[in-house]
């Protein structure tokens, strides 16, 4: 799957939520996107790209399907 977008793309380190400080209200309970989509996909890729602006992320989930002959 592909998620495109025209902003500037993915240019930071990720960063890991501290639940306990979220649930406190001692940190922005925005900001979790990008860790969840690290924990739930097998793959993720972010890409900016250079001619056309904008930028994507390819991410992939492995399934295991069984031969059923």
């Amino acid at each position: 799957m592909k998620i495109r977008d025209h902003g500037p793309g993915v240019h930071n380190e990720l960063h890991v939520p501290d639940m306990d400080r979220k649930m406190l209200g001692e940190e922005d309970p925005r900001g979790m996107g990008m860790f969840l989509i690290q924990a739930l996909v097998d793959e993720v890729e972010y890409v900016s790209e250079i001619t056309g602006g904008g930028s994507y992320a390819r991410l992939v989930i492995h399934l295991n399907v069984e031969n059923k002959d």
